[in-house]
């Protein structure tokens, strides 16, 4: 269920961005910009894989067909999950200032930086909770 619900998420995320598409070939392409966009390419490669692996590890969805490779299919979904985590983090990364102005802008609008604290609180937690799940 989490898997679905971070697929719909996505979903929502490129809906919302749906000017990017649009621009995708307008413009010069600098190497932020090279570099944006083949994150983004890898990550929609990941989602692709995450969707066709995990429909075909599912028992409920296409329980008639009886696969018999689980054990492969498992092992490209966790792959695929792992690169798709890492890919995420660098997108968020390179996107990090647009999304802390935009919190400024709309939500907080703060002249002392609580945004900005928070936004790293956030983070913080979210990065020892997934320190605190790989030792387990």
């Amino acid at each position: 269920m989490i898997g679905v619900s971070l697929f719909i998420l996505f979903i929502i995320h490129i809906i919302l961005n749906r000017k990017w598409y649009k621009n995708l070939w307008a413009g010069s392409y600098s190497r932020f910009r090279t570099l944006s966009i083949s994150i983004n390419v890898l990550i929609i490669l990941c989602m692709l894989v995450l969707v066709g692996s995990s429909i075909m590890i599912s028992r409920d969805i296409f329980a008639f067909l009886d696969l018999k490779s689980e054990f492969v299919c498992r092992s490209i979904h966790t792959t695929a999950a792992q690169w798709a985590l890492l890919l995420v983090s660098v997108h968020l990364g390179l996107h990090w200032n647009m999304i802390l102005k935009a919190f400024s802008r709309n939500l907080l609008k703060d002249k002392k930086g609580l945004t900005t604290w928070i936004l790293r609180g956030i983070s913080g937690v979210i990065a020892m909770k997934g320190i605190e799940r790989q030792k387990n």
